[in-house]
C-alpha cells in the first residue's frame, strides 16, 4: 500500500522522514498565515496569487551568493497533482500552532479538489501544551501515535467555509462567523483577523510584535526581528523572519504617515540593515507596554 504524509515545513519533513522512512513525505513551506489567499478550487489563480506575494518579500540568501531567480512556491512546493495519483492513504501531520492548522485546511481542500476520496485522508494531530508546530517537536514526540481524525465529506464542506472566511480576512473584507469551530480553528481565525490594522491603533499584530519589544537604541534589523519572534509573538502564532523584516521596513517608509522606525544600511538584508525607533515609534511603544 502506497502511503503519503503531508507536512508544513522542511524541519517537520526531515523529522517525519526519520520516523516514517517507508512513507513518501511531501513538505509545504508556503505560510498561509500571511499574505493574500483565494479559493483553492481555482488552483492556477491560487498559485499565481501566492507566487506574486512571495516575490514581493526579499529573501536574505546572501550567504548563497547571488539571489536565485525563484519564489518560495516555485522552489519548495512543486505541483502535487502527479504525485498524489496512485496513493492509497494520505496522512496530514500537524502540531498545535496556527500555521499547521491553516496548512491542514489547505491540504484537505487541495486533495478534495484533486479528486481524492475523503475516506483516504487522515489528520494526525500532535498536541503541544505550548502551541508548538510539528517542526519543533522531537523524534520521541513524533513516535507517539498522535490523535488521528478521519476526514469525511461534511468536514470538507465545513472547511471550505472556514477557508472562505480566511480569504475574506486576508483581503480586508468582513466575514460571517463559522459555526462549530474547534478551539484551534477559532484561535487561528482570531490571529488571522488581527493581521489587518486594528481600528483603534491602526496596527496589525505583526507591527505590534515589533513595536512592543523594540530596543530604544539603534541595532541591527535582525535583532528587532529575532526579539519580536522570541519575546512578543502569541503562542501558536508563526510567521517567518522575512515577513517581519518587510513589516519593519514598511513602518519606516514615509508613505505610512509618520514613520515609526528609521532604517540605515542596505535595506535588503536584515543583517546588513540597522533600525531605531523614531520619537513617534517610542510614543506608541509606551502606550503598548
Amino acid at each position: 500500500m502506497k502511503q503519503m504524509i503531508l507536512v508544513s515545513g522542511r524541519s517537520a519533513g526531515g523529522m517525519v522522514r526519520r520516523v516514517k522512512p517507508s512513507f513518501e513525505i511531501v513538505c509545504c513551506v508556503d505560510s498561509f498565515v500571511t499574505g493574500p489567499l483565494c479559493e483553492i478550487s481555482d488552483f492556477d489563480r491560487f498559485t499565481d496569487t501566492r507566487r506574486a506575494y512571495w516575490q514581493t518579500i526579499p529573501m536574505d540568501l546572501s550567504w548563497f551568493g547571488p539571489k536565485p531567480e525563484f519564489s518560495i512556491w516555485d522552489a519548495i512546493l512543486p505541483p502535487m497533482t502527479q504525485r498524489i495519483r496512485g496513493v492509497d492513504r494520505f496522512e496530514i501531520w500537524v502540531g498545535s500552532d496556527v500555521q499547521d492548522t491553516t496548512f491542514s485546511i489547505f491540504a484537505i481542500l487541495y486533495l478534495a479538489d484533486n479528486g481524492v476520496d475523503p475516506s483516504q485522508v487522515f489528520l494526525r494531530h500532535f498536541h503541544s501544551e505550548n502551541g508548538h508546530g510539528l517542526g519543533v517537536l522531537n523524534e520521541e514526540e513524533l513516535r507517539s501515535a498522535g490523535r488521528v481524525q478521519s476526514v469525511d465529506v461534511e468536514e470538507v464542506d465545513r472547511l471550505k467555509t472556514v477557508w472562505a472566511v480566511m480569504c475574506a480576512f486576508t483581503q480586508g473584507r468582513d466575514a460571517p462567523p463559522v459555526p462549530a469551530l474547534g478551539a484551534l480553528e477559532a484561535k487561528m481565525l482570531g490571529i488571522l483577523k488581527r493581521r489587518w490594522p486594528n481600528p483603534e491603533s491602526g496596527l496589525t499584530n505583526i507591527q505590534r510584535y515589533l513595536l512592543e519589544v523594540a530596543p530604544t537604541e539603534r541595532k541591527k534589523a535582525a535583532y528587532f526581528v529575532g526579539h519580536a519572534m522570541g519575546c512578543a509573538m502569541d503562542h501558536g502564532d508563526v510567521v517567518g523572519d522575512a515577513v517581519l523584516f518587510e513589516e519593519l521596513k514598511k513602518m519606516a517608509h514615509p508613505d505610512v504617515g509618520e514613520p515609526l522606525f528609521e532604517i540605515f544600511g542596505s535595506g535588503h538584508y536584515m543583517r546588513r540593515t540597522e533600525a531605531v525607533l523614531t520619537p513617534a515609534g517610542r510614543a506608541i511603544q509606551a502606550q503598548l507596554v
